[in-house]
C-alpha cells in the first residue's frame, strides 16, 4: 500500500500515515475523476446533496433535479460501481477512498453546513426485471427463473447488492438504512444527527418524495424521470412476469424489504407476482 501511494502521489512515507481523509484529500488534488453520471467528486467540498442507493430506482432522476436547480451532486451505488466509473478509478480502489470516505471528508470540510443523503429502494422483483432490461439481458424463460441466490450470485443483480450501499452510508455518518422505521404513510423518511440529514425513499413513492424535497429542501427541484424504458415487449414481459410464492416469500423476508414495506403491501406484492394466484385466476375464469 505504501510503495504504490508513493508512486501514484509523489509523497513520502510520513504524509501516508495521515488519516484516510488526508490520503483522500492528496488523491483529489493530484488527480481528476470525471463522470458526469456520478459528479463532481473533485468538489467534494461543495457537495450538499449525495444521491445513494439501488440503481433503477429513481437516483438519476433525482440527481438531474437537484443539478437542474443549480446544485452539485453525487450520485453512487456501491463503491465497487463507483471505481469502475472511472478511468483512474483504481487510485480509489487501491486506496480505500470509497464512498464512505467522500462522505467523510464533506461533513469534515464544512461541519456546521447541512448534507443530505438519498437513499432509495424498489421492491426486488421489480428491480430484477428493471435490471435485466436495462443490461440487455433476453426477456425469456431463463429469466423467469428468479431466485434470492440468482439475486445475491450473478451479475448485474450482486454488483448493486443493496446492504452494500447501506453498510457504506452507516459506517460513514454513522446513521445505517437499514435500522431505521420507514414512514408508509409519508412515502419517505427524514433521520437526522450532526447536521446529516439521511432521507429514505421508495421509487414507488417519488412523487411524496418530490413533495418533501420542494417544501423543505430545493422549491426549484422539479422531478423527471430517467432512463425509464418504453419498450413494448418489455413491458409485455413485466406484466405476464409470475414467481412462485414460496421465491415470493423468501425474497420479501428480506431485511431491507421489512424497512421499506409492511406486511399488507407484501401481501399485495404477492398477489401480484405469484404464479399460483394467476393460475387460480385463470381456473375460475
Amino acid at each position: 500500500m505504501f510503495d504504490f501511494l508513493k508512486r501514484s502521489l509523489g509523497i513520502s512515507p510520513p504524509t501516508i500515515e495521515r488519516r484516510d481523509t488526508d490520503c483522500l484529500r492528496l488523491l483529489l488534488r493530484n488527480n481528476k475523476f470525471h463522470n458526469p453520471d456520478i459528479g463532481p467528486l473533485n468538489n467534494i467540498a461543495e457537495i450538499d446533496y449525495f444521491v445513494l442507493g439501488m440503481p433503477k430506482c429513481g437516483t438519476t432522476a433525482l440527481q438531474r433535479g437537484f443539478e437542474r436547480a443549480g446544485h452539485k451532486v453525487i450520485h453512487a451505488h456501491t463503491n465497487q460501481s463507483t471505481f469502475e466509473a472511472f478511468p483512474n478509478g483504481s487510485l480509489l480502489k487501491n486506496t480505500s477512498c470509497g464512498m464512505d470516505k467522500f462522505l467523510q471528508l464533506r461533513c469534515q470540510e464544512r461541519s456546521k453546513d447541512p448534507v443530505y443523503i438519498f437513499f432509495g429502494y424498489r421492491e426486488p422483483v421489480s428491480w430484477y426485471l428493471s435490471m435485466a432490461q436495462y443490461f440487455n439481458i433476453p426477456l425469456n424463460d431463463d429469466l423467469r427463473a428468479l431466485t434470492v441466490d440468482r439475486i445475491h450470485c450473478k451479475y448485474p443483480w450482486n454488483h448493486y447488492l443493496i446492504s452494500d450501499i447501506a453498510d457504506t452510508i452507516g459506517k460513514a455518518v454513522d446513521i445505517h438504512p437499514g435500522r431505521h422505521t420507514f414512514d408508509h404513510k409519508a412515502g419517505y423518511s427524514v433521520i437526522s444527527a450532526r447536521n446529516v440529514n439521511l432521507v429514505l425513499f421508495r421509487f414507488d413513492r417519488l412523487n411524496s418524495l418530490t413533495n418533501y424535497i420542494t417544501r423543505y429542501v430545493e422549491k426549484n427541484f422539479i422531478l423527471r424521470y430517467e432512463r425509464v424504458s418504453s419498450n413494448p415487449r418489455y413491458l409485455a414481459y413485466g406484466q405476464s412476469f409470475t414467481v412462485p410464492r414460496t421465491i415470493l416469500e423468501e425474497l420479501y423476508t428480506d431485511e431491507y424489504f421489512r424497512t421499506f414495506y409492511n406486511d399488507h403491501e407484501k401481501a399485495e406484492l404477492i398477489d401480484k407476482y405469484s404464479s399460483e394466484r394467476v393460475l387460480y385466476r385463470s381456473r375460475a375464469a
